[in-house]
């Protein structure tokens, strides 16, 4: 289906929001999707397409819980009809938050062109937690160290697996501050205090 098979006044609208052909050939879109959101269209002050299509495509994402890597370099290679907001890193975003380690690593190589300096950050921190998912803190916490990345290394500090070494390492070389004080507050709390001797007799 492309968007000329729709009734005109809703295609009218799709190509107004953004959306091409591809969009409904990925799936992401489709009739019903399109008139719920022209309903709230006319009905809210948001006449933001941006808005509309970032909704969509996180809908679908998350509505689904596994993608090819052919369905991933589809979705990737979306456009928007339009001139004002090009979403595309924020597809790319949206992609990274829910692969699993093995496509990330493929996802990189394949999609390189689409990397800058912030979505490569991005992209190293959620590499980090799918290993961290599946060899543990303490694995990944060298690779953690050069990442030099405080939003990970503030869910480290509060992951349930954080070992004393790492929040030792934190408290000195954290990102800032406020990871510094976690870690230290951690330390010395009742969990990673030191048990003392019991007297000799």
């Amino acid at each position: 289906m492309q968007l000329s098979d729709l009734p005109d006044d809703l295609e009218a609208f799709a190509r107004k929001i953004g959306y091409t052909d591809a969009w409904m050939a990925a799936g992401v879109i489709d009739e019903e999707l399109l008139r719920r959101q022209w309903q709230r269209y006319h009905e809210s002050d948001d006449h933001n397409g941006e808005h509309y299509r970032h909704g969509a495509f996180v809908y679908f994402v998350r509505n689904r819980s596994e993608f090819t890597d052919a369905e991933v370099d589809e979705l990737l290679s979306l456009h928007d009809n339009v001139d004002d907001v090009d979403l595309t890193e924020n597809r790319l975003f949206e992609m990274i938050r829910w692969l699993p380690l093995d496509q990330l690593l493929t996802l990189r190589t394949r999609h390189a062109d689409l990397f800058d300096r912030a979505s490569e950050k991005f992209y190293n921190r959620h590499v980090a937690y799918r290993r961290i998912e599946i060899e543990g803190v303490r694995a990944v916490f060298e690779d953690v160290k050069h990442l030099a990345d405080g939003p990970l290394e503030r869910d480290i500090v509060e992951h349930p697996d954080v070992g004393r070494e790492e929040l030792e390492w934190l408290q000195v070389h954290g990102k800032n501050k406020k990871i510094r004080n976690m870690a230290r507050a951690l330390l010395n709390s009742r969990r990673f205090r030191t048990p003392k001797s019991p007297p000799q007799s």
